[in-house]
C-alpha cells in the first residue's frame, strides 16, 4: 500500500491594525487550496491574511521495522557551515550497513560516502541522496541553513 493522504490541513494567520493575531485551521482536499483560495479568505476579512501553512498527514500501515529496529538509535551527520561552525541533522535508528562494522569502534563510525555507495546497499544510496539533499539546501539545517561541506557521521 503506497503512502495516501488521510488529511490535508491549512492555516491561516491573521493580523488585525493592532498586530493582534488569530489563526483560522481548515480541513481541504488534497492539493485544491492555493494562494488564490487564500486571497479569498484575505478579501472577505477586515483582518490581513499575512501567512499561511499547509500540513499534510500521509499514511502507510503497511510499512514495518526490522527485528532489531529502536528508535532511540541515532546516527548525527556533521556539517560545515559558512561561518565555520558545525551543525548537524539526525537519522533516526540507522541500518547497520552505513557504518564501517557491526561492532566494535567501527560500529559509531559512517562510512564515507563512496563507500555508502559501494559497499551500503539500499541504505548507502539512500544516504546519499539524502546528504545531497541537505548540501544543496532542498533540507535545511540549525538556522535554516545550508552547509558548504559534510564532514562525518557518528552513531551517537
Amino acid at each position: 500500500m503506497p503512502w495516501t493522504v488521510v488529511e490535508d490541513k491549512i492555516t491561516m494567520t491573521y493580523r488585525d491594525v493592532r498586530d493582534d493575531t488569530r489563526q483560522r485551521t481548515v480541513e481541504v482536499s488534497s492539493g485544491l487550496f492555493t494562494d488564490v483560495e487564500v486571497g479569498l479568505h484575505d478579501a472577505v476579512s477586515k483582518s490581513a491574511i499575512h501567512t499561511y501553512t499547509s500540513k499534510s498527514k500521509q499514511v502507510d500501515l503497511n510499512e514495518v521495522g526490522d527485528d532489531d529496529s529502536e528508535v532511540r538509535d541515532t546516527l548525527r551527520l556533521y556539517f560545515l557551515l559558512e561561518d565555520a561552525t558545525k551543525a548537524h541533522y539526525d537519522i533516526v535508528d540507522p541500518h547497520d550497513s552505513l557504518f564501517l562494522d557491526v561492532t566494535g569502534e567501527g560500529a559509531n563510525i559512517m562510512r564515507s560516502v563512496p563507500q555508502l555507495i559501494a559497499v551500503g546497499g539500499a541504505p548507502g544510496v539512500a544516504m546519499d541522496g539524502i546528504i545531497a539533499l541537505i548540501m544543496t539546501g532542498v533540507i535545511k539545517i540549525s538556522d535554516g541553513e545550508t552547509p558548504v561541506q559534510f564532514l562525518e557521521g557518528k552513531r551517537l
